[in-house]
């Protein structure tokens, strides 16, 4: 199986992020998934990941896939196994 030779792992998000916030909330799929509200104003979704990323209160992370010794975050169009 795939996913024995890759190791899951999280880190705190940091503002390079955004090009993978930005991915997740365009797909359509994903939103249906989730909340099933898809916001197109790329403003409006910058405030919200900023919002995430200055929060004191809430802790927020990006899922990584560690091959080859090297981390992919997720998503890279949904990596099946």
């Amino acid at each position: 199986m795939a996913i024995l030779n890759k190791i899951i792992g999280l880190r705190k998000i940091k503002k390079s992020d955004f090009p993978y916030f930005l991915k997740c909330w365009k797909d359509r799929e994903l939103i249906k998934l989730t909340s099933g509200i898809y916001e197109k104003d790329g403003k409006v979704l910058k405030g919200y990941f900023l919002a995430m990323l200055n929060s004191e209160k809430d802790n927020h992370y990006l899922i990584q896939f560690k091959s080859g010794g090297e981390y992919f975050p997720y998503p890279q169009k949904y990596q099946h196994f």
